[in-house]
């Protein structure tokens, strides 16, 4: 059987009430968002063997290339070319597991508009021995038939079908040479306060093939080495 891409764990919570994921329309206490949001991406699975063509991709990608790209969330420019080359050399080299870094993948703006959005869900204090964070609920609950999802999650909507559309997983399926990624909707948001952290771990779930981490720190803050 196919492996779907996952980005949450399974320890996951959903809001108060099953499927709400807005905070009721009102913004949720604030908190210090030093460590910024992140949605986790990690490849594990090895890539065939280099320089196997990818036949498939030209036409797999035309449906985000077709768009402007002030219209899409993902850059077309990433998806193809020297940036394409760049991220499969990237992922064939990567030591001490298979990953790699997408650089400039996504439009700024859209961005940071979802990063606005996330704010205001409803999110969990969560803490083990091996994580500290405030979690929200699976982003697979927004509902876009929901007016009040439509409209104060526009923007996350977006990403979430342009990072589960067709074209963007073949694309990650020709980058790892991993198994057919399927559609399914699993991928939740982590806010890391002062003193947040998610320890070192293999990822391995049964139904997992490829994970990702999609970091949302603040706009206009340079990370650093230092906060982790």
């Amino acid at each position: 059987g196919t492996k779907h891409a996952n980005a949450a764990r399974h320890e996951a919570i959903c809001s108060k009430k099953e499927g709400d994921v807005l905070n009721g329309g009102k913004q949720p206490p604030k908190h210090n968002n030093t460590g910024g949001n992140s949605v986790r991406k990690r490849a594990k699975q090895d890539v065939q063997a280099a320089g196997e063509a990818c036949s498939q991709r030209a036409s797999s990608v035309s449906s985000v290339n077709d768009k402007s790209s002030s219209s899409t969330v993902l850059r077309r420019q990433a998806l193809s070319g020297e940036a394409f080359a760049s991220a499969k050399q990237f992922f064939q080299q990567s030591q001490p597991y298979r990953h790699v870094w997408l650089r400039e993948l996504f439009n700024e703006k859209k961005l940071r508009a979802v990063r606005e959005e996330l704010l205001a869900l409803q999110r969990t204090f969560k803490e083990t021995d091996l994580f500290r964070v405030y979690q929200t609920g699976d982003l697979a609950n927004i509902d876009p038939e929901n007016p009040l999802h439509a409209e104060k999650l526009q923007a996350t909507l977006q990403l979430r079908s342009e990072i589960y559309s067709p074209a963007f997983r073949q694309f990650v399926q020709d980058v790892t040479g991993c198994t057919e990624l399927t559609g399914k909707t699993d991928c939740s948001c982590n806010v890391y306060e002062k003193g947040g952290h998610l320890l070192c771990h293999d990822d391995v779930i049964g139904t997992r093939c490829i994970s990702y981490i999609l970091y949302l720190s603040r706009p206009g803050h340079e990370w650093t080495a230092s906060q982790g």
